[in-house]
């Protein structure tokens, strides 16, 4: 069983740990530690369908898998530090494998990217979000989710003669209104650190454009921070405060989403990946479960998982094993099976989607046209300004007392605007 199976692989990483030194025989030639936090039931069928073509290669799938980013995260540096690296990791789009990169303990992928094709295959977005700052790629991209979905349940809407909105405007607050006047709640908001921004960003996508996005967040540009577009986007996002309940404070996402299902609320924005919780509470996307990428320009950010290879004790070159996974991972009958599970979408263009839901649909539509792909801000602000606006855009939302003057001169200080 796939479930025993990922308990004695669990061991053997922590016996990796432990006695994980140059020219141990526990790790044959093609064995690969992976070290990730796909640990709840469709992340871990996922991760199975790469494991279990990695294995019909050949190769030996040792399984160490963490619950959750940050604990799986914290493994891995701990590894990295003490000199006992994984084979692999599997992390999110953001900027920290590029410090490890940059120390020179991370191997490059260039020979896979170009013998497999990826600049043909992957998006020039998605290109230039795997390329270092030295030119050279160190990470393999498996699958990506869209932050910042807009979510509802069609009974409720249909009942109450609501259209669909297309984005955050006045049809937006007035569909909230009418759900508010029918006694129930609005927006099933997630009050968490962690999850609040995705509203934000959300909004400022819509309101924004791809401009405002590109000269906030990469640019960091003062007069783009301090613009009227962007007050528009924390005055928009103030407005929401007065659509939420008073248990979303510090609610996590899964909860907000279990009271749309269950009627006792109407909308929820939040990542595409909340749609696996939707279906497997019976919710059909398309029927009984709405959704939209809200803004008339269907811009998406790029948010997924990667892969990363770490240098081994005893040689700096992409070892054979290491290689094969990094192909087997990126091929598209492997991320069509990965993504599939995980209800995400692959990054492959070549991928087969023709099976995948409504709503992965309007992913797949805005992902494959060009100029409707943004980058993700983990992407290209340090995780140190991202940990300070997360905080910041909380703060906001939970004190009515702090103004838009406040928290626009706050916003430019985290992002040190320039």
């Amino acid at each position: 069983m796939w479930e025993d199976e990922m308990r004695l692989h669990f061991m053997a990483g922590v016996c990796a740990l432990a006695f994980a030194v140059p020219g141990n025989p526990a790790f044959a030639a093609d064995s690969v530690e992976v070290v990730h936090h796909l640990t709840v039931n469709t992340e871990r069928a996922a991760i199975k369908e790469i494991a279990d073509r990695f294995t019909a290669a050949g190769g030996v799938w040792v399984d160490n898998a963490v619950a959750g980013p940050p604990n799986s995260r914290r493994v891995y540096t701990t590894r990295m530090n003490a000199g006992q690296p994984p084979q692999a990791y599997l992390t999110v789009t953001n900027l920290d494998h590029y410090d490890f990169a940059a120390q020179g303990q991370l191997v490059n992928l260039d020979s896979v990217a170009q013998a497999e094709n990826w600049a043909k295959v992957f998006p020039p977005e998605i290109m230039e979000t795997i390329k270092a700052p030295d030119g050279h790629i160190y990470v393999a991209p498996l699958g990506l989710n869209v932050p910042g979905y807009v979510f509802y349940n069609k009974k409720i809407f249909d009942d109450l003669g609501i259209k669909e909105p297309v984005g955050f405007d006045d049809d937006f607050f007035a569909a909230l209104d009418k759900v508010k006047a029918a006694g129930i709640i609005p927006l099933a908001y997630s009050g968490d650190p962690f999850h609040v921004r995705f509203p934000f960003e959300a909004i400022m996508m819509s309101l924004g454009g791809k401009d405002l996005w590109d000269n906030v967040w990469r640019q960091r540009s003062n007069a783009a921070i301090r613009s009227p577009e962007m007050r528009k986007v924390f005055e928009t996002f103030e407005r929401l405060r007065d659509y939420t309940d008073e248990g979303s404070s510090g609610r996590a996402w899964n909860l907000s989403a279990n009271l749309v299902m269950s009627g006792k609320a109407a909308v929820q924005i939040m990542g595409d990946w909340a749609k696996g919780e939707y279906i497997a509470a019976g919710m059909v996307p398309g029927k009984t479960l709405g959704c939209f990428i809200p803004g008339t320009d269907d811009l998406i950010q790029i948010h997924g998982e990667v892969l990363v290879f770490p240098k081994q004790p005893g040689t700096t070159a992409l070892t054979p094993a290491q290689a094969k996974l990094a192909a087997i991972a990126t091929s598209a009958d492997a991320q069509t099976a990965y993504n599939a599970q995980k209800r995400s979408f692959p990054s492959r263009l070549d991928a087969n989607v023709a099976a995948m839901d409504p709503c992965l649909q309007l992913n797949i539509d805005a992902y494959r046209n060009p100029g409707h792909i943004v980058q993700n801000p983990r992407s290209l602000i340090t995780q140190q300004m991202d940990g300070e606006y997360r905080d910041l855009v909380n703060e906001f939302m939970a004190e009515p007392e702090m103004t838009v003057d406040e928290v626009v001169d706050r916003f430019a200080e985290v992002l040190q605007a320039k």
